[in-house]
């Protein structure tokens, strides 16, 4: 009887569609709905307003599941610091001011589409990671249009939303190109309210299931490969909010091994090879070569910074380029400073400077100790 009576006020509403409410013959199965569903006696007092969060008590949160699916990670840019995501999400929450209605209509006619309230709670979030600062993802139409019946046992509901555009995307470049990048979003629980947008005091993210992120990528971004995905809830006292992030790894390496590092390699290895040269009697010639070798490296620096990232932050790579072009520019002036140094005492013939022989394996020596110190000191970059 007290269904029943439920089932007229509901009818009779004006924020609510006809739901059929009619009692089973058995009194269990009503005595059943009221120990299942918290507080169903306070729907039995008055009107329903569909417009409030359906919370199973009045201290108590609404949990909304969510479940993430990702068609699409493409354009991983690390000038603007942005990368291109297509992503769908989807919310799942019971309210069990319709569980009833939703069992017995389905019961009945198994094979027709139940009537959501046009009005109907719905959940929705905000994210600040999206380009366009706290961007909100809300269902904009009515509630029968948006709202989905997903299990008809339990009066499981369900709303997706849908996004296609930039997210920002920090990325640390120390090692550059040997990097990983972790796309990061934060969802923030936001309602659609009569006056504005309000934080959700009266629900809370959990997820759907232990991994709530599915990877349905069609294409990726080509110079990236795929490692995996994470995430993380975290109730805080303005709201809900649901962290998640995909992860991803440099895969295209090579490129700048190749056409950087190996190059520098070769570059500091034929700097080494002009301390085989005479610095006295051969100094021109050392110094040309070292001066040129130091040019190449230049050279190539402007060759290859366009396919660097602009950070002001030095990466690995960059720190190799700087080791390779120091060291050469010093071996220009480890060259300069021997000629100035031995060179009055050593130039001339052998019976006109004193200590001839002492000088000359000095200096061979100090050239030998830079030759192992700069290559012991390139190699550990």
């Amino acid at each position: 009887g007290a269904l029943a009576a439920a089932g007229e006020r509901l009818s009779t509403g004006s924020n609510a569609k006809k739901l059929d409410t009619k009692p089973d013959a058995d009194d269990s199965t009503e005595r059943k709905l009221v120990d299942v569903i918290p507080h169903f006696e306070l729907l039995l007092e008055g009107e329903i307003d569909w417009s409030s969060p359906p919370k199973p008590q009045p201290d108590v949160p609404v949990e909304v599941q969510v479940e993430i699916q990702v068609y699409s990670v493409r354009d991983i840019d690390i000038g603007n610091q942005s990368a291109q995501l297509v992503i769908n999400s989807k919310l799942y929450w019971t309210d069990y001011r319709l569980t009833p209605a939703i069992r017995r209509h389905y019961q009945e006619n198994p094979y027709t589409t139940f009537a959501i309230p046009d009005d109907l709670w719905r959940p929705g979030f905000a994210c600040d990671s999206f380009e366009e600062k706290y961007h909100f993802i809300q269902p904009d139409r009515d509630a029968s249009k948006d709202v989905y019946v997903v299990d008809r046992h339990k009066g499981i509901l369900m709303v997706e939303m849908n996004f296609n555009g930039a997210v920002d995307n920090p990325m640390a470049l120390d090692d550059f190109p040997f990097d990983e990048d972790s796309i990061d979003v934060a969802y923030c629980g936001y309602l659609n309210r009569a006056g504005g947008w309000a934080h959700p005091q009266d629900f809370v993210f959990r997820p759907c299931s232990e991994n709530p992120i599915q990877m349905f990528c069609r294409d990726i971004a080509p110079e990236w490969s795929l490692i995996g995905t994470w995430y993380s809830y975290d109730e805080k006292e303005v709201g809900s909010y649901f962290f998640w992030g995909i992860v991803v790894r440099r895969r295209f390496s090579f490129f700048y091994v190749y056409n950087v590092l190996i190059p520098q390699i070769f570059i500091f290895g034929f700097t080494l090879m002009c301390h085989a040269l005479d610095p006295i009697d051969e100094v021109s010639d050392r110094l040309g070569l070292a001066t040129t070798m130091y040019l190449v490296s230049i050279a190539l620096q402007y060759v290859i910074a366009d396919s660097l990232p602009k950070s002001s932050t030095m990466t690995r790579l960059d720190w190799l380029v700087f080791n390779s072009s120091s060291m050469i520019l010093l071996s220009v002036f480890e060259t300069a400073l021997l000629y100035l140094i031995f060179g009055p005492r050593l130039r001339g013939a052998e019976e006109v400077a004193e200590h001839y022989d002492e000088d000359r394996i000095t200096l061979n020596k100090v050239d030998l100790w830079f030759v192992v110190i700069s290559a012991l000191f390139y190699g550990t970059w």
